[in-house]
């Protein structure tokens, strides 16, 4: 059995797959598709980002904050154009 961390990457690559076979990328059925690889890619890097149980930030909430949305965009760009092997 796979871990959840495990599975929501996979969630991640496999709704960026099913994206990327529709036919009309501005239809609303690729919107929904790119909607939960967004969705999947942030709950991944907020689980990165915030695995030693941060709840006390201090003065670097704003640096959490960038390190999850760079996480996110890396996974993005990842899941978009890394290849399949």
């Amino acid at each position: 059995m796979q871990s959840a961390g495990d599975y929501i990457k996979y969630l991640v690559n496999r709704y960026i797959d099913l994206y990327e076979e529709c036919e009309d990328p501005q239809s609303a059925e690729a919107g929904n598709y790119l909607a939960k690889v967004e969705k999947y890619a942030k709950s991944v890097s907020k689980t990165i980002v915030f695995s030693n149980n941060n709840d006390i930030y201090g003065n670097n909430r704003y640096f959490y904050y960038g390190a999850e949305g760079l996480l996110k965009s890396v996974i993005l760009l990842v899941a978009e154009f890394g290849k399949n092997e």
